[in-house]
């Protein structure tokens, strides 16, 4: 709610089951936000507000009053698909079409759902919010300093793995001659040697990156790594506005959330969450930044220059 007033609402499904897919996932039931006439007179309107369902696949508790303990991946699958929700909830757009992710440009897709990521990653939100379970004592700097760095370790190498998959995507279609004397296995293989680690290359023989290159073309999605990759860029770029205002992060992550920083937030909501498809990624990341985006600020989270 904002000042006594619905904005939007969501289920959700939070907990794994036999019957229930694996994934993790954010679906709209009611898109866009208007006003409808009541059906006995026109002079009467109400608000209809978004609704989504989000999807989780959190461990169900061992008892009905067992508490329900989150690992750290956890926490970030639920920051990321509230991320994909609040672009749903908060949008301003009559025309379901417009609103929310609908007719957003496929490379910017995980834009903002990536961006909430880089609260727990980055931030001090991670300490603010942890505590043990029985004794209610935060998780300690140096615990938080080691989740940070395998959390950057883990995203370093998915990088390597999508330019890897974008690459090959891209080749395949544009200079792959299926009647040539290389065979599409030794063309993946060449691929995989330039962007992989050694331990990452795929073995002979081995054929899951064509497999899901081949199936994403298949639904449609054409660059889907691609989609990933530009996503990340932005929302680092979106997330560093915020992190260049963060005043007095001490040595217990408190921060100091000034009105500075509450505008720069509606500003995000104005440019991202409000605007949904009615406005392009590229005028709306300019009205949030005031420019372009560029990569300096995924290079940094990443530790390259």
């Amino acid at each position: 709610k904002e000042k006594n007033k619905l904005v939007g609402s969501f289920f959700i499904d939070p907990f794994r089951r036999l019957s229930k897919d694996s994934g993790e996932f954010m679906v709209p039931i009611i898109h866009g936000r208007k006003k409808v006439s009541d059906c006995d007179s026109s002079q009467n309107h109400h608000d209809v507000t978004p609704i989504v369902a989000i999807a989780l696949n959190l461990r169900t508790p061992t008892w009905d009053d067992s508490p329900v303990l989150l690992q750290f991946n956890d926490v970030i699958s639920i920051f990321h698909e509230f991320g994909h929700c609040l672009q749903h909830i908060m949008t301003n757009v009559e025309l379901g079409l417009f609103s929310g992710a609908h007719c957003i440009e496929e490379d910017a897709s995980e834009l903002v759902s990536q961006f909430m990521e880089y609260w727990l990653i980055k931030g001090p939100l991670l300490h603010k919010m942890s505590k043990h379970y029985k004794t209610g004592e935060k998780l300690p700097s140096d615990i938080i300093k080691r989740l940070q760095k395998k959390h950057q370790s883990i995203k370093c190498n998915e990088l390597l793995h999508r330019l890897f998959l974008g690459e090959l995507e891209t080749q395949l279609n544009a200079s792959f001659d299926p009647n040539g004397e290389e065979s599409i296995i030794a063309f993946q293989n060449k691929y995989a040697n330039l962007f992989c680690p050694t331990h990452q290359i795929p073995p002979k023989g081995y054929i899951d990156p064509l497999i899901q290159l081949f199936q994403s073309n298949a639904d449609g999605k054409c660059t889907m790594q691609y989609r990933y990759l530009f996503s990340d860029v932005m929302s680092a770029d979106a997330y560093s506005a915020f992190e260049d205002k963060m005043m007095n992060v001490d040595e217990n992550h408190d921060c100091n959330f000034n009105s500075e920083l509450k505008e720069i937030g509606l500003k995000f909501r104005k440019s991202f969450l409000e605007a949904g498809g009615s406005m392009s990624t590229k005028d709306a990341f300019v009205l949030f930044r005031g420019g372009h985006t560029n990569t300096d600020a995924l290079l940094k989270f990443y530790g390259l220059n």
